[in-house]
């Protein structure tokens, strides 16, 4: 198992220890990224008048947008990847049946199965 780091990152202002099996460059960037948030949200006027306690739940609640956004992108890319992968097995199913047909775009195919189980 990798050692533990841990890192002294600055938060709206304060120092915290954030320790994690992570890299310190990347608990930096965690850092980083919420620092982004309270300050987009210090922007606001109407977020400088609400209590503390709400202005956590709103970060939070951001913070949680951008994770579902994130992972659904992530989802409709690999469902992109996957039909993109059966019109793959299609096409090497077509070359097989048609050999002759398809000797001038075999070298593209193979470039693009490259590391895919499709090899001829």
């Amino acid at each position: 198992m990798a050692a533990k780091n841990n890192t002294e990152v600055i938060i709206d202002g304060k120092v915290y220890t954030l320790s994690g099996y992570e890299s310190q460059e990347y608990l930096q960037k965690v850092a980083t990224y919420i620092n982004d948030k309270i300050a987009e949200f210090k922007m606001l006027d109407e977020y400088k008048r609400i209590p503390s306690d709400m202005r956590s739940t709103l970060l939070a609640l951001n913070i949680a947008d951008d994770y579902f956004k994130a992972k659904n992108q992530v989802e409709k890319l690999e469902q992109d990847l996957e039909v993109k992968d059966r019109m793959l097995c299609q096409a090497y199913a077509w070359c097989n049946s048609f050999p002759c047909m398809c000797d001038c775009v075999w070298g593209w195919f193979l470039y693009a199965c490259k590391g895919r189980k499709y090899a001829r």
